[in-house]
């Protein structure tokens, strides 16, 4: 097996010299650094990450751990998480928990154990001991959802903000029937979201019905179940807020067995940009979250905190964005 000392010998130098070139540490002139690199390749020559790694104690690699690969707003995350940590210098290893939280204790140890530098975590946990306890000696950075513990960084849209402006602009075309379409709110994207709900209707002055909440799960085959139950009711909504866009995906295709006629029968307002909303007939309106956003500024953050630089900033909260199509209609004065 190839090793520093190979390499040394066939370009001439020290093998001090091909450990500084490799570990990018250190002067090297121009012309050892063309040699180095030139045995390097012909000997095909690759070094061990690993022990790398347990000497410089960096490895480089940078942990992302996410709940749904198939969630369009996590894809756009990752793929602007990746891109910036890429363009450090840094490898990206992906992990997805399916929103299960032992999957997502074997990813951390799993993790741990190769040394990542960091960790970029969507948490699927609905309780925060084992996090805190687990990653209390690591840097990392929270994005979406985070744990409410101490010192935490956290990248995170503001959902209730989110909320109140989806339940204003339903508001201000006449409805005052608003079904909500909600994940449990044992993580803290579901409990905003809630509170963002009833703080909306609150400002409207629209009496907070129970009858018209529906409790989630993340999968299109909860949510389709969850706004038939909505729609069986005696007491109907004119209009329906579901709070992503997998849960969106599942209401249109209740809807749609239903026969109501988006909007005549029914407005909808989507949370995320569901793929080709705008495509649909009719384009949904939507509550959009900055997706590659979110991948930046978290992957920025934890760059920064592995490379020591220190931000006074726990909390991060991203705008949301009301994107008005055609899904919702004005209801007539009562």
């Amino acid at each position: 097996m190839v090793n520093q000392r190979d390499v040394a010998k066939l370009a001439g130098v020290s093998s001090a010299t091909v450990s500084r070139y490799i570990n990018g540490i250190g002067f090297i002139n121009d012309d050892l650094k063309k040699r180095v690199a030139g045995a390097i390749k012909e000997l095909k020559y690759r070094p061990n990450l690993i022990a790398r790694s347990l000497k410089m104690r960096n490895s480089r690699t940078i942990g992302l751990i996410f709940p749904d690969i198939e969630n369009t707003f996590f894809i756009g995350l990752i793929k602007k998480a990746e891109e910036v940590a890429f363009g450090a210098g840094y490898t990206v290893v992906l992990c997805n928990t399916q929103n299960n939280p032992e999957k997502e204790k074997l990813y951390i140890d799993a993790l741990k154990g190769k040394m990542v530098d960091g960790f970029i975590i969507i948490t699927s946990f609905k309780s925060k001991e084992y996090l805190e306890e687990a990653l209390k000696n690591e840097l990392v950075v929270y994005v979406d959802r985070y744990l409410g513990i101490k010192n935490e960084t956290v990248v995170k849209l503001d959902n209730i903000k989110g909320l109140e402006i989806a339940v204003d602009y339903l508001a201000r075309l006449g409805h005052k029937k608003i079904g909500y379409i909600n994940v449990k709110p044992e993580i803290t994207i579901g409990i905003e979201r809630l509170e963002g709900y009833k703080s909306g209707l609150k400002k409207a002055g629209i009496t907070f019905e129970n009858d018209f909440v529906k409790f989630s799960g993340f999968s299109v085959e909860s949510s389709y179940e969850k706004t038939l139950e909505l729609f069986s009711q005696k007491n109907k909504p004119t209009a329906i807020i579901p709070i992503s866009n997998r849960i969106t995906i599942g209401a249109l295709k209740a809807l749609k067995y239903l026969k109501m006629a988006i909007p005549d029968d029914i407005s909808v307002i989507g949370f995320d940009d569901i793929d080709s909303a705008d495509l649909l007939h009719p384009p949904i309106t939507v509550i959009k979250q900055p997706a590659y956003t979110f991948g930046e500024v978290g992957a920025n953050i934890l760059i920064d905190k592995i490379n020591g630089v220190k931000s006074y900033i726990n909390i991060v909260n991203l705008e949301p964005e009301l994107i008005i199509r055609e899904s919702c209609k004005s209801l007539p004065a009562q």
